[in-house]
């Protein structure tokens, strides 16, 4: 590693630290105004779906917005009715022989006994790291949130003159 990538490395870590304790006090501030005695959050879905101003209403408004292509709008009902077309629900309602990752089963070929552990080929195991055809493609996206994120909450330390080093 050369002298300018080390001491790349050296900023980044100093600024992560400073933005994970940024993060504890984030929490303690808002368990302190809020009066929280339990933790934050218990699931994504669950808080999302529960929270004022962001859960039901932002769906309502995000589906009947004319902005957004009918296929994503189909798509995010399937999800969220647990009826996306992949093959564990193909297989319970009888149109595919069984529910296991089809591309999981493509890429350890043909052979019997790689075949009786696949995994089951659910909206989970496709959008998750887990399914290792669709591994790089799920990082991908995942890294790409992530670095939206990082950005966020710099930009939103330096509105507020907060020190990240």
């Amino acid at each position: 590693m050369g002298a300018s990538q080390a001491s790349s490395r050296r900023r980044g870590n100093r600024r992560l630290e400073g933005l994970q304790t940024l993060g504890v006090g984030c929490m303690l501030q808002l368990q302190e105004t809020e009066n929280r005695q339990s933790p934050g959050a218990t699931t994504w879905a669950a808080e999302f779906l529960v929270s004022e101003g962001e859960s039901r209403e932002f769906l309502g408004l995000w589906f009947t917005s004319g902005a957004i292509h009918v296929a994503k709008k189909r798509r995010a009902t399937q999800v969220i009715m647990c009826s996306f077309p992949c093959g564990k629900w193909l297989h319970m309602i009888k149109a595919r022989t069984s529910p296991s990752c089809e591309l999981c089963k493509r890429e350890r070929g043909q052979g019997q006994a790689a075949m009786q552990s696949l995994p089951e080929e659910t909206v989970v195991h496709i959008q998750s790291a887990g399914c290792k055809s669709q591994r790089k493609s799920v990082m991908g996206a995942h890294n790409r949130c992530w670095k939206y994120l990082l950005c966020a909450i710099t930009n939103m330390v330096k509105r507020n003159g907060i020190s990240s080093s």
